[in-house]
Parts: C-alpha cells; structure tokens; sequence
C-alpha cells in the first residue's frame, strides 16, 4: 500500500486540528503520516495526552483495545502469509464513513478501490460495509477458522448460490439495482452489486445500507455452519415471497427448499 499515493498530506496538515479536535481513535495510517508530515508537536502531544486522561476513559479504552487488535490482526496474516496492511484499510474505512466531512483525504480513489478490490479478492470478504470496529474482529474470526472450516463453508455457500438464476438476474439487473427494498448479494452479479451500491451511497438509502451490512457482516456472528446457511435461505425465501414476480431467480425452488429442509434435520440431530 503507497499511503503517499493514497492520502492527500496536504489536506491532512491543513484539517489536522478538526481531525484531532474529534477526540475520537484516529486510524494508524494517519497517525503515521501525522509524524511525517510538519504538524504542530503540540497539537499531536496535545492529543495523545488527552486520550491518556480519566475524562477520556473509553477512548483511551479503545485506542488500546484496537492496538491489541491490529498485533493481533498482524499476527494472524503473518501465519497465513496474508497483507497485515489490509487491517490498516479497514480503519481508515471506518474513520471515512463515520465521518464522510473528511473524504478528501483520499487522493486517489481509484486507488483506493483498487485496494479494496483486492482486499475483497484475498480475503474473500466484502468491505463495503466495514463500519464498526467489532466488524473487524468478526472479521479476525473468521480468519482464526481452520483452513477445513472455511473450505466446508465455501461448499455450503456454494452449493445454494448455484441455485440461482444467473442468466435471469442479469436480465433483471437494472430492476434489482434500484428496488428500494433489501436485496440479497448472491441474487447480483458483481457489477450489478457495485452499481447498486453506488445507487444506494449516492441516494442516501441508509435503512438498505444498513439491512446489508447486517447481512454482510451478521453471518459471521453464526458459529454453525448449517445454522449460518439457513439463515441465508430464510432471507432469500423472505425475499422472493416479498417479489414473487423474481421468483425465477430461483428456478428449482422445491430442491431449494428440500435442502433447507435438509439443513433444519440437521440441526436438530445435533441439538439433541
């Protein structure tokens, strides 16, 4: 990652003192830059001694909670051979969607959604809607799975994502990409789902952000692998009984049922 190609130093100088001012955890990667950069020393040192103070408790709890996460974080992409950098992404992820008044850090995005693409391709993990810090550490559990689990839940996943109708959801793209309801992933391609997402940014949609950064994200927090996947199926049926006039996204929807109904005895034999 170039943080010179990515972040624009001269708007960070320039807005340091309202991005200190938030008196909130400041991402790696900008604090980085701040120590490069000709800031003031004793705005920097201002802010580090206030986030030590009693009346700043919970952010000085946070500031160590995520120093601890991003070792941690590190630790694990080492073993696996992965990029720690990705970590350092996410925060500053976070940092711009919880305070969008700032963009303009970012130079270059093009880079930048190069980064996250890539992100996306190694990890396998959608971060479009990384926007809390417990997000990450959803994220470091799923790294923590052992290389069986995560090629069990490939399978699983796979095996009802080849139940739709990727021929008809492309037909259907341009319908998909603006309904003004929740839309499950699996059911656009990807460039349906980049374009709908834009749609979704630009247009303010935040009760629909929201509802897929649950679905995104909430999966995770299913340690079952079988529950995890039945959760998926019970928003897809929710979803094509909402629009029965896309049902035929799911052309085969009896054997879709029959293995929900698979997954459900399942279950139960494990519960017992």
């Amino acid at each position: 990652m170039d943080y010179n190609q990515l972040i624009d130093k001269y708007y960070l100088k320039n807005h340091i003192n309202e991005i200190l001012s938030l008196n909130q955890y400041i991402p790696m990667i900008l604090t980085g830059i701040m120590r490069e950069i000709n800031i003031d020393p004793k705005v920097y040192s201002k802010w580090k001694y206030s986030i030590r103070q009693e009346v700043n408790k919970d952010l000085w709890s946070v500031y160590i909670k995520q120093k601890s996460l991003s070792q941690t974080f590190a630790h694990i992409c080492s073993a696996q051979g992965k990029k720690s950098e990705f970590y350092s992404l996410l925060e500053l992820l976070i940092f711009l969607n919880l305070h969008p008044q700032f963009k303009e850090l970012i130079k270059d995005e093009n880079y930048l959604n190069e980064l996250i693409g890539e992100c996306e391709k190694e990890y396998n993990f959608r971060v479009n809607y990384i926007n809390s810090y417990e997000d990450i550490k959803i994220l470091l559990s799923i790294l923590k799975d052992s290389e069986e689990t995560r090629k069990v839940w490939e399978e699983k996943i796979e095996t009802i994502t080849n139940m739709v109708d990727k021929v008809y959801s492309i037909l259907i793209s341009e319908e998909l990409i603006y309904l003004d309801d929740f839309v499950p992933k699996e059911f656009l391609s990807d460039y349906t789902y980049k374009k709908r997402n834009k749609w979704l940014n630009e247009n303010n949609k935040l009760k629909i952000l929201e509802l897929n950064h649950n679905y995104n994200i909430g999966r995770y927090k299913i340690k079952d692998l079988n529950k995890r996947l039945l959760s998926i199926m019970f928003e897809w049926d929710d979803f094509i009984e909402k629009y029965p006039q896309y049902s035929q996204l799911i052309p085969e929807y009896d054997a879709f049922e029959k293995y929900g109904n698979k997954l459900i005895q399942e279950i139960e034999k494990t519960e017992r």
